[in-house]
C-alpha cells in the first residue's frame, strides 16, 4: 500500500488563477456546477499552493485568503484552506507578483522574446529546455 503523501498532487497557482477557477461560466456543462468542479479538482489529495498577485491598477497585493469571490466560493475557499487543500504562499518575491501567465504564454506562442524578462531565470530555462507552451528555438519550427 502506498503512503498517502506519495500520491498527493501539488499544483501552484496565482491568486489571479483562483479567480478564473471561480468563474462559474466554466461549469455550465457540469450537472453539479461549482460543487462538482471543486470535488473533481481536489479529489485524491490534490493540494494547491497559491501565490499572491499584484493588482495592476491599484498596486495592492491580493492573497487567496482575502480574494473577493462571488458566493459560494468564499465558503469553499475557506474550507479548502482549513483542511489544507489550499495553501497560501506567504514568503514570496514581490518582483514576481505582476507576472500574468496568459500574457507570458501569449508572448511565447508569438515568439516575442520579451517573455524571458517576465519570469525568473530558472523558469525561463525550464521552458526553453523542455520546449513548453509552444516554445521552440529561433529557426526551429515543428
Amino acid at each position: 500500500m502506498r503512503h498517502p503523501s506519495s500520491t498527493r498532487r501539488r499544483d501552484r497557482a496565482a491568486t489571479y488563477n483562483v479567480w478564473q477557477i471561480a468563474d462559474e461560466s466554466h461549469y455550465a456543462n457540469l450537472p453539479g456546477g461549482v460543487l462538482e468542479s471543486a470535488g473533481r479538482l481536489f479529489k485524491r489529495s490534490v493540494k494547491m499552493y497559491v501565490y499572491p498577485t499584484r493588482d495592476p491598477v491599484s498596486g495592492q497585493i491580493h492573497s487567496v485568503e482575502r480574494a473577493r469571490l462571488a458566493p459560494p466560493w468564499p465558503y469553499l475557499r475557506d474550507l479548502l484552506i482549513e483542511i489544507g487543500r489550499i495553501e497560501p504562499i506567504r514568503q514570496y518575491d514581490e518582483a514576481y507578483l505582476s507576472i500574468h501567465t496568459p500574457e507570458v504564454r501569449r508572448r511565447i506562442e508569438t515568439e516575442d522574446p520579451s517573455w524571458e524578462a517576465m519570469v525568473p531565470p530558472v523558469v525561463a530555462d525550464m521552458i526553453k529546455t523542455k520546449q513548453l507552451f509552444g516554445y521552440h528555438r529561433t529557426g526551429e519550427h515543428p
